[in-house]
């Protein structure tokens, strides 16, 4: 259908054609960008919130060294437990352990420790700091033979666990006395405060901590039902990579960072706002659309160029052969198509003409 028509309408179909396949790589790019620059947020606030929790965990660990050195390597008055040298303790012996506690727990506060225990091999609490501990606690026998077992080789073990059903950094130490062998002293910080005074320091850190089914922070943001996703936090810390929730249509979306505590890997919650990404992505598309207009202007200096250099004299050479085409072919209109025009003309110039057939004589 189009041998006939002027070259004209395939040249505009092919100028639109490529405007559009233009107008939709802009529209994926958009998406592209859109999609890389919530990432890249993400993950810039994530080892930021990772960097700032591990600064106070080691701030945390230096505090508990040093909490060690002054204070639990003096704990030698300490009486042994009942019956562990095989007589009573004497009530001299007992008076003492009494005042010099008492002096412990005034200025336990001045430590900022959480709590202070002192535990028999079998998990049980001897005594504690403070009394809202219970005595009734009892550590897990698989955390106490990792603990006595790591203090074969060191001063210090730390490891992230639950105590009376709270994450807890905990510090475990021999007791320094020679007459309470297997006697451990466990002493630190709850997480929660850690995280507490992380968001208090850092009130531009919105985060979350998740793990084993506790959430740790205060950002509304991330403890949105209608956001929080559970199962993307377990998988985060199963497979120790990181996930991110992709919805445009929400508001917020949240990322999904596993963290490295201790012995530990909990998962570090973050949540970004489209509106912060849309600011970047209305400065790059301010750039692609300048982009494209230098585009369109290219295509149409090109359209001029193309149409002063082949097609206006392509048209006179097309109406030139149909005065040709016309005059040796009455009554057949020439075709539209310039190039199909030109063709017909040649052809009807280069052909031979036709021989006349001779003419028989009548009889």
């Amino acid at each position: 259908m189009w041998n006939n028509k002027s070259l004209l309408y395939p040249l505009l179909l092919l100028l639109l054609f490529v405007l559009s396949v233009v107008l939709g790589l802009g529209n994926m790019v958009d998406r592209a960008v859109l999609q890389d620059v919530r990432h890249t947020l993400m993950v810039e606030k994530a080892k930021w919130v990772a960097d700032a929790m591990q600064k106070n965990l080691e701030e945390t660990i230096n505090h508990t060294s040093l909490f060690k050195e002054s204070w639990v390597d003096s704990l030698t008055w300490l009486p042994p437990p009942q019956g562990a040298s095989g007589a009573a303790v004497s009530a001299a012996d007992t008076a003492q352990f009494e005042e010099k506690w008492e002096k412990v727990r005034q200025l336990f506060p001045l430590w900022q420790m959480d709590f202070l225990l002192i535990v028999d091999p079998s998990g049980g609490v001897l005594h504690q700091l403070p009394e809202t501990v219970s005595k009734e606690y009892l550590f897990p026998k698989e955390l106490l033979e990792m603990a006595q077992q790591e203090l074969q080789t060191r001063e210090l073990w730390m490891t992230l666990d639950r105590m009376e059903g709270q994450w807890a950094i905990q510090v475990f130490a021999h007791l320094p006395s020679s007459q309470s062998k297997g006697v451990l002293v466990v002493f630190g910080q709850y997480l929660e405060k850690i995280v507490t005074q992380l968001e208090t320091d850092h009130p531009e850190l919105t985060f979350l901590l998740a793990g084993d089914g506790e959430l740790l922070g205060a950002d509304p943001i991330a403890r949105d039902p209608a956001l929080l996703k559970p199962e993307l936090i377990d998988q985060a810390i199963e497979e120790n990579r990181p996930l991110f929730d992709d919805n445009t249509r929400l508001q917020w979306n949240l990322y999904y960072a596993p963290l490295q505590l201790l012995d530990q890997i909990v998962c570090l919650v973050i949540p970004i706002e489209l509106k912060a990404a849309n600011k970047i992505l209305g400065r790059s598309q301010k750039k692609l659309r300048q982009a494209f207009w230098f585009v369109l202007l290219g295509f149409f200096l090109a359209g001029l160029a193309f149409t002063f250099l082949f097609f206006l004299p392509l048209r006179k050479l097309r109406a030139q052969a149909g005065q040709l085409l016309a005059a040796n072919a009455a009554g057949a209109a020439p075709p539209d198509n310039e190039l199909k025009c030109i063709q017909q003309a040649l052809t009807r110039v280069t052909s031979p003409p036709a021989e006349a057939s001779p003419k028989v004589p009548a009889i």
